[in-house]
């Protein structure tokens, strides 16, 4: 993915989700990378065999990965692990080989949306739509050479945070029976402005 493919997914991940469009990007990453390593692991016993070297993965995605492999899947890859803890002592330290692939990832979206920033027209779409969850928005912050632009952010977080306290009132007085998807959805997308993507999961 270029440059321009990088601004063009961002900007379509605004427009469509209500959702921090980093968090949408790298899960929807996440899932491509599960999904094949779900089916290479059933293929292949020189890979699991490599993965119960590393101790499996990290324990969010050791869980992602469990959601999204069938019982056959699941059981070879713990069949290996389980040899290969009974046959030698493991490494203390855990190489998650998802993690290894997600990070530089979810670095490279984050530099590109910090040069967006720099444009007028990249800013005032920006505030229109719902914006980064609080972790992402540091991580630009962090990021950027430019102090007014960061002053702009929190400005604007606080304008988009403050667009969903009606919905939020409204929902505080009703029974969660007596609330639409729409407003449940909300929440979500509330919640992971907060925590961001780990909140959503597969």
């Amino acid at each position: 993915m270029n440059t321009t493919e990088y601004e063009s997914e961002i900007r379509k991940q605004m427009v469509e989700e209500r959702r921090c469009p980093v968090c949408v990007i790298v899960q929807n990453k996440e899932f491509d990378i599960l999904s094949q390593l779900q089916y290479d692991v059933t293929q292949d016993a020189s890979l699991r065999k490599a993965i119960a070297r590393e101790r499996g993965f990290c324990d969010f995605h050791f869980r992602q990965f469990k959601r999204i492999a069938n019982s056959e899947t699941n059981a070879l890859l713990l069949l290996a692990l389980v040899v290969e803890h009974c046959s030698r002592d493991l490494p203390g330290h855990r190489n998650c080989r998802i993690c290894e692939e997600l990070v530089p990832y979810e670095e490279r979206i984050l530099t590109e949306l910090v040069a967006l920033f720099a444009s007028d027209s990249f800013r005032e779409f920006y505030w229109r739509c719902s914006g980064l969850c609080l972790l992402h928005m540091r991580n630009v912050q962090d990021q950027m050479a430019l102090p007014d632009v960061n002053s702009w952010l929190n400005e604007v977080q606080r304008q988009q945070l403050q667009r969903d306290v009606p919905a939020l009132l409204e929902m505080s007085t009703r029974s969660f029976f007596a609330t639409t998807h729409s407003q449940r959805g909300s929440i979500a997308c509330m919640v992971e402005k907060f925590v961001g993507r780990k909140s959503i999961g597969l």
